[in-house]
């Protein structure tokens, strides 16, 4: 009776544990995009847009810290002004 008790709660333990939420373990699981469309929304109410003027360089690693001070990385301007350019 103990035996089947303890092997419960080692199978409750380990089918929670198999729950537990992680990160991304590689770039390509963050590479997404999600739009909503809204039929209703007016777009011509709006005049202004905003438009980063840097990319963040994305490594295999991904914090991409290499000096260790909690900065990210950046494409060059000519890198990061092709890719916006093209947006």
């Amino acid at each position: 009776m103990a035996m089947n008790r303890y092997s419960g709660l080692l199978l409750l333990g380990l089918t929670l544990g198999g729950c537990y939420p992680k990160g991304a373990e590689y770039v390509e699981e963050l590479d997404i995009v999600y739009t909503n469309f809204n039929p209703d929304f007016d777009f011509k109410s709006k005049t202004t847009y905003a438009l980063p003027d840097s990319v963040v360089k994305i490594s295999g690693d991904a914090l991409n810290d290499p000096d260790g001070d909690g900065k990210p990385q950046f494409l060059s301007a000519a890198s990061s002004k092709a890719i916006l350019d093209q947006i």
